[in-house]
This record gives C-alpha cells, sequence and structure tokens, in this order.
C-alpha cells in the first residue's frame, strides 16, 4: 500500500489532529514544569497516523477518510480521544468487528439511552415536586 504523504497533510483530519498536537506542544512550552512533555505528545501524534495506516490496510480504506472520520467524530481532546480501547489494533487472521465495513465506520454512541432515561426520570422527579 502506497501513502502520498504530501496529500495526506493536505486533508482536513490530518490538519485538524496536527493543529491540536501543536497547539499543546505549544502551550506546554509556557510552563516551566508542564504535565507533560513534548515527546510525550509526538509519541501520541505517530501512534495516531501509525493505527491510521493500520486500519486503512486492514479494511482497504484510505487513510485520509479515516482520519478525516476520526477527527469528525472527536469532540474531546485528542490524547484522550486516540487510544487503544477506542482504536483498537486488528491482528492478522482475525475477523474485523461488524463497524470497520465502508457504510458504517462510526461506532454507536452506548450512553445516549441512559441519558435519555436519566432526562425522562428526572423530568417525572420535577413534576412530582
Amino acid at each position: 500500500m502506497r501513502i502520498d504523504w504530501k496529500y495526506l497533510a493536505t486533508t482536513d483530519g490530518y490538519k485538524s489532529l496536527k493543529a491540536a498536537y501543536v497547539r499543546d506542544v505549544q502551550k506546554s512550552a509556557k510552563f516551566k514544569r508542564p504535565m507533560r512533555d513534548k515527546v510525550e505528545f509526538l509519541t501520541q501524534f505517530r501512534w495516531v497516523i501509525g493505527r491510521a495506516k493500520h486500519y486503512a490496510h486492514h479494511t482497504g480504506r484510505s487513510m485520509e477518510s479515516i482520519l478525516n472520520e476520526w477527527e469528525e467524530n472527536r469532540a474531546y481532546w485528542w490524547l484522550n480521544y486516540y487510544q487503544d480501547c477506542r482504536q483498537p489494533k486488528f491482528h492478522s487472521g482475525a475477523r474485523l468487528p461488524a463497524w470497520t465495513d465502508n457504510t458504517n465506520f462510526k461506532v454507536k454512541n452506548r450512553w445516549s439511552k441512559a441519558k435519555k432515561n436519566r432526562q425522562a426520570r428526572r423530568n417525572q422527579f420535577l413534576l412530582n415536586l
């Protein structure tokens, strides 16, 4: 599989990820003793690129589409979003999960139903007051 790195660097997903990485490195440089150093940020950035490459190889999709989709779905800090539990590694010979097909790549929000139930219970409680 050949990757056009110049084209990848112009995609929205890569730009968004790199902007988050650069912002965090610059922010950590302002502190005398930051919580995380730039080596940790660089390691995680490279991990994300490597995992996107892994997904592209196993799913047959392009790296650009995978990074774009991950960045579209990301709603919180990139260092917490990109983890092994969120982007698991596929082992050779193993069957791919059902959510890796080309039409349904998004992970379902498992808390949406619980949140609706919690809101309904709270509204019912407030009505009974």
